[in-house]
């Protein structure tokens, strides 16, 4: 349970910004700058012993993360990870060596940060990306892998130089802060590139100009499928390629196999311990939770999925494809989110919608308007008070052969985590 010392700087935190999300390295790099004089390190590069990758795109990023923390723990290594957000606990956005951060030391680091920042204001994700540089900058680490929270130039994780730069996906999502356009949100991502150091590449399908704003970086880009690639073996396995190197027979799970290889071709762009027959293995273990989730509950089968915008839905969508079973939703959105476009590929695969509010969040959607979307494609769609009512009554009124797919956002899944072990309990 978390310590209430900890939720009590995580709700000061929440009050202390008058707005969410409020982009700019301006605030953050000058905090920053005083809390590395005082560890005596460098603000832009301050992990001496440790090598950084800095992991950046609209879908894909948090598979990559697990992945990178697989290799490297597999090949012995000392790791520190910062994702967010979080499903369950915040601990879950600072890991090291596996292990989610314990309450004492990050409340220390929070401490730390508020005592540094003086009158300057943060937004919250800006100040606990502080307080895990310092928690890092703190460990005898041999790699820091860093989560963009949102877009890249003007994010906070972007104070820092990365050693490798990732790229994973590029695809319409938060246009209110990033651009209306693949290419405007292109070239917000494309800025945590350092030039003369590497930038891997996931996205294949390059929005107009992007060939030219990669060169823009002066970075040294790797592509996915001309410097490394994925090859299809099989239903049950995926194979790696790149220039030097192939690995065959690694087994299919819930994570993309395309994540897989950018982490392992950005993994390969740092000179650390690496042995190429674990790597199938070591990517085999790599799992994140809340991306295609199976649990088992009150005798049902559920499939979490943070699908939260129309490219995570598409991959959700060939997951029921694949599968051939019929299913149901349990499903909520942010008022900000393009739910029609999140809808439209999963609209052959499931037989009808189970919609609430995400609740206590001033950016949820109103379930109702959500429903009149579906409404219009002639979908059958319940709405109900909260997301544990409609799983409860998409679990009471759908025949018990079907699949409940749990879908949303991050938020969605959370809360129907927490009723799902509130409910074993």
């Amino acid at each position: 349970m978390t310590d209430p010392t900890l939720q009590h700087w995580l709700d000061k935190l929440q009050r202390a910004h008058p707005t969410e999300i409020d982009l700019g390295l301006e605030r953050v790099a000058s905090v920053w700058a005083h809390l590395a004089n005082s560890l005596g390190v460098f603000a832009q590069q301050p992990f001496a012993d440790a090598k950084l990758i800095s992991v950046a795109g609209t879908n894909g990023k948090g598979s990559t993360v697990a992945a990178l923390e697989s290799l490297a723990r597999g090949f012995g290594l000392r790791v520190g990870c910062y994702t967010s957000p979080h499903l369950l606990r915040f601990n879950e956005r600072i890991r090291l060596d596996g292990e989610q951060i314990e309450d004492a030391p990050l409340v220390a680091a929070l401490e730390q940060v508020d005592r540094a920042r003086g009158d300057v204001s943060m937004t919250f994700f800006e100040h606990t990306t502080l307080a895990a540089l310092l928690v890092f900058a703190r460990q005898p680490l041999d790699l820091v892998v860093l989560e963009v929270g949102l877009g890249g130039r003007l994010d906070a994780v972007n104070i820092v130089d990365a050693d490798v730069a990732v790229l994973t996906s590029i695809d319409l999502d938060h246009q209110s802060f990033l651009g209306n356009s693949r290419e405007a949100i292109a070239v917000e991502k494309l800025a945590i590139a350092r030039a003369g150091r590497p930038l891997v590449i996931g996205e294949r399908d390059y929005p107009v100009g992007f060939v030219e704003a990669v060169a823009a970086t002066a970075a040294e880009p790797l592509w996915l499928g001309s410097d490394f690639a994925v090859a299809e073996e099989s239903s049950e396995c995926w194979s790696y390629r790149d220039n030097q190197l192939s690995i065959d027979k690694i087994p299919r799970t819930s994570l993309l196999p395309q994540n897989l290889a950018i982490a392992t071709a950005a993994y390969r762009q740092l000179e650390l311990p690496f042995a190429a027959e674990r790597v199938a293995a070591l990517l085999a273990q790599a799992s994140v939770a809340g991306r295609q989730q199976w649990v088992r509950y009150r005798d049902r089968e559920l499939l979490l999925d943070v699908a939260h915008n129309p490219a995570s839905c598409q991959q959700l969508a060939a997951l029921l494809a694949a599968s051939g079973r019929p299913a149901v939703a349990v499903a909520s959105a942010f008022a900000d989110k393009d739910f029609a476009g999140m809808v439209a590929p999963l609209q052959p695969w499931l037989e009808g919608w189970w919609l609430a509010p995400i609740a206590d969040n001033p950016r949820a959607a109103d379930a109702h308007k959500l429903a009149q979307l579906l409404y219009n494609d002639a979908s059958i769609v319940t709405v109900c008070d909260s997301l544990p009512a409609a799983l409860q009554s998409a679990l009471e009124h759908s025949p018990p052969d079907r699949l409940v797919v749990v879908l949303g956002s991050f938020m969605v899944v959370a809360e129907i985590l927490t009723e799902i072990a509130e409910g074993v309990a």
